[in-house]
């Protein structure tokens, strides 16, 4: 299990590293997020980085990669991957794309989800972002088994 943790630790450092090509910012964020009950009860906490490419003065592209764990035990987490289109206004920003998840366990690491939709709003300047996020799947888009959450993060 330890090298698991390991691994995402260097992953959720280094993954922003590769994108940066000298554009964008890199972002590190802390998060929660709930099932569709929306009750924060249960509530799962995450870890994870994005990289924010602009593309025009308006646009850009988000890829991130996060960790999700319940209650800050990691002997079970999901490995979430996304990639979001962003429309930008003066620091405001909303958008959406593709998430996927995979499981990742003490004993396996085989389980994952199928592609969702992943809608995310929020403010964001050079040093810091604030976002809140809605993951619908397709076969129930916007009725069962949405996720919200919310992040907040530190900019380079």
């Amino acid at each position: 299990m330890k090298r698991y943790i390991l691994l995402v630790i260097v992953l959720l450092l280094i993954f922003p590293t590769f994108l940066n090509a000298g554009r964008g910012h890199i972002y590190f964020n802390g998060g929660i997020l709930t099932d569709d009950s929306f009750s924060f009860d249960p509530y799962f906490w995450t870890i994870g980085s994005s990289f924010d490419l602009p593309v025009s003065d308006s646009f850009s592209i988000s890829p991130e990669l996060n960790a999700i764990t319940y209650k800050m035990k990691f002997d079970t987490f999901w490995f979430e991957g996304a990639i979001l289109a962003n429309l930008n206004f003066d620091g405001i920003f909303v958008g959406g794309g593709l998430t996927k998840w995979f499981l990742i366990t003490d004993k396996s690491s085989g389980g994952h989800t199928d592609f969702a939709l992943k809608l995310n709003a929020g403010f964001k300047s050079k040093n810091s972002m604030l976002r809140v996020y809605l993951i619908t799947p397709f076969n129930a888009l916007f009725n069962k088994g949405m996720i919200l959450g919310a992040t907040i993060g530190i900019g380079f």
